[in-house]
């Protein structure tokens, strides 16, 4: 089995030298310059090759390709031996740091001395922007842990062993699942459930990308900490299923002597960790995806400052205000980030760093656009503002927004038609095409003639029939009544709570004047969902993003009843549904 056949190619591959092995596979070198071999030890069940026959017809976009590094390990072709499979052919990455060697800092400190909390902040976006390559190709990693993704100096990374990803078929929904994973970065819901039995979800995997992050600019795991109850402490698998985590609201773990403050990291670092530990551990979807992580880190490397007494060695956060770093060292005699003996840093700067990795869908025509996934709306991001609401969250997919249907493609105007007509007419000859030159300026002539002395009725019919316009809509469709009704909330109070029932209408006339709805520039209704509609009765969800004259932009859910009033023949809100009402800070996670 020296000599193998790729079987995309057909091109002979010879196997070198082991390189390494594990419980399942030996890793090769090949004679294929830059690529290796993964040869399994014992027969493979025939899915396996179907699934890495979809891996290699529809790789993920590879953020740093154009500059020579590979950021996927991605399979490139099953190997055979007399048409057999035996393995798969991948690239080979050289000259790389194990991720832990990084946020260990006496590892740090001797194999890569150079990685301050700049080249820290550096590597966690640059593995957000590999992981949100390969969501965007609706892949979940499953595995994510830290023996899978390697470092170069430069603080690119390589993410590797990509065969044991879920995977789903396209065109029959087939799902080849991952069938392990590592206990530390396994998300709540996941806890003491067999992998083999599960299908996994993005949503997961933003718990796991969540730990490596704080791991790079913590040091150490957001679960582990001194705990603070009766009784043994759990195990970090337990703390995670319970949602006890360093600087969780109501946890039970809290920070030690050592342990890094919070408050060091830039702001919108500190948002997102919340809405993965705290609002996460509830609600999954709340959890930030990659590309958020991404984003948010680029602006926290924009707000890093050198200090001005350690230089290269220290870096922090400008919004915190002074060198952590050295306050830390002056308190309790330790520096992470210190030199070790003999040591001379290089000029390094913020642009000596690569190129930042960028993923979005306006940088490259080619490059995947990032939406995010199970259907929610694609909200632009935005600083999360402090909830103006209190209620639980609830797991509940974002259907996509409904598009405004597009504009017809001819001309309804009579008269633009019959240029067009004319013009169809006379079209081949020169006397042909003077004719028909001058009946389309004498069709013009006429049709602006008509528009002029028309012109005055024309005003005076708009306001009437727009207010006949609405009315039918309302007639006709409960789903306006709840549009306009919020269209109003805003400008004319009396006029919106008219589209309330009786007995609901009554109540809000009380609170006609609420204060709260002064502090509200607009509501974007952004989409609806029927569940039940007849001739006099509809139930109906709605997704609402409110525009606060702060700034802010909270959002919320909730289903509506209606009824179709007889004698207004209009269709009312009567009530909302109990326990339906779910609000948050930000649009995905409702």
């Amino acid at each position: 089995m020296n000599y193998l056949k790729c079987e995309k190619t057909g091109e002979i591959i010879s196997l070198k030298q082991e390189i390494a092995r594990g419980g399942e596979a030996i890793i090769y070198e090949t004679s294929k310059t830059g690529f290796v071999a993964k040869i399994y030890l014992k027969p493979t069940p025939s899915d396996t090759w179907d699934k890495l026959r979809l891996m290699i017809s529809n790789p993920p976009q590879q953020p740093t390709l154009k500059n020579g590094h590979i950021s996927i390990v991605w399979p490139q072709c099953i190997l055979t031996d007399k048409g057999i499979p035996q393995g798969f052919l991948l690239p080979y990455i050289s000259d790389t740091l194990e991720f832990s060697f990084l946020y260990n800092p006496k590892d740090r400190k001797q194999k890569a001395p150079t990685f301050n909390w700049l080249y820290l902040h550096a590597t966690a976006m640059n593995i957000a922007a590999c992981i949100s390559s390969i969501h965007a190709k609706k892949y979940v990693i499953g595995d994510i842990n830290d023996q899978n993704i390697l470092v170069k100096r430069n603080t690119y990374v390589s993410i590797i062993d990509t065969d044991s990803f879920q995977v789903t078929n396209p065109r029959n929904s087939k799902v080849y699942r991952c069938n392990v994973g590592v206990e530390y970065y396994t998300p709540p819901e996941m806890y003491g459930k067999n992998f083999r039995d599960c299908d996994r979800h993005e949503v997961q995997d933003r718990f796991g990308l969540a730990i490596l992050i704080w791991q790079l600019l913590f040091n150490d795991h957001p679960f582990s900490g001194k705990w603070n109850d009766s009784g043994d402490p759990p195990s970090l698998g337990e703390k995670i299923a319970q949602g006890h985590w360093v600087y969780g609201k109501r946890s039970k773990v809290k920070p030690g002597v050592r342990t890094i403050s919070f408050d060091i990291i830039h702001p919108q670092l500190q948002v997102l960790f919340r809405r993965c530990f705290d609002d996460g551990h509830r609600n999954p979807y709340a959890r930030p995806s990659a590309s958020e992580w991404q984003n948010y880190l680029e602006v926290a490397i924009n707000d890093l400052k050198k200090c001005s007494v350690a230089g290269d060695q220290h870096y922090y956060a400008k919004t915190y205000g002074r060198c952590y770093w050295c306050e830390r060292k002056a308190k309790i005699g330790v520096d992470i980030f210190e030199n070790p003996a003999g040591f001379t840093w290089p000029n390094t700067v913020i642009s000596s760093l690569p190129n930042i990795i960028k993923n979005r869908a306006n940088s490259n025509p080619n490059t995947p656009r990032i939406t995010p996934s199970y259907g929610s709306p694609n909200i632009p991001l935005s600083p999360l503002p402090r909830t103006i609401f209190t209620s639980p969250l609830t797991i509940l997919p974002t259907p996509t927004p409904p598009t405004n249907p597009l504009p017809p493609s001819k001309p309804t105007n009579s008269f633009l038609q019959l240029i067009q007509l004319k013009a169809a007419q006379f079209k081949s000859s020169k006397t042909q095409k003077w004719i028909a030159g001058a009946l389309c300026v004498l069709t013009v002539s006429t049709y602006f003639v008509s528009v002029y002395f028309g012109w005055q009725s024309q005003i005076q019919k708009t306001t009437s029939q727009s207010s006949v316009n609405q009315t039918a809509g309302l007639n006709s469709d409960p789903k306006q009544t709840i549009f306009r009704y919020y269209q109003l909330a805003t400008s004319n109070r009396k006029e919106a709570i008219k589209l309330l029932s009786d007995p609901w209408r009554r109540e809000a006339a009380k609170r006609v004047n609420d204060n709260w709805w002064n502090s509200v520039r607009k509501v974007e209704v952004y989409a609806f969902q029927t569940f039940a509609k007849n001739s006099s009765k509809a139930k109906i969800k709605v997704w609402l993003k409110y525009h606060m004259k702060n700034g802010q932009t909270p959002c919320e859910s909730l289903i509506f009843n209606l009824i179709f009033d007889q004698k207004k023949s209009t269709w009312l809100m009567d009530s909302v549904e109990p326990n339906s009402v779910i609000q948050n800070r930000y649009c995905d996670a409702i």
